[in-house]
């Protein structure tokens, strides 16, 4: 199968199969929503990122 002459729904669909095979069911929704492009807007990209992470004091804390 030649991936350049895939449609993109073709392209998608093995996409998840190959990250269903290597990462098992579970684990593929969480590693689409963290490999989302960007949005192209750094500010509201890296609010995304960083919203699980601790703060600055719990880091300083931890060190």
């Amino acid at each position: 199968m030649n991936v350049l002459e895939m449609t993109d729904d073709e392209l998608y669909e093995m996409g998840l199969k190959v990250l269903t095979d290597k990462l098992g069911a579970s684990e593929v929704t969480r590693f689409i929503r963290q490999c989302q492009p960007g949005k192209g807007n750094y500010s509201v990209d890296r609010h995304k990122l960083l919203a699980n992470q601790p703060d600055i004091d719990t880091i300083v804390k931890r060190i």
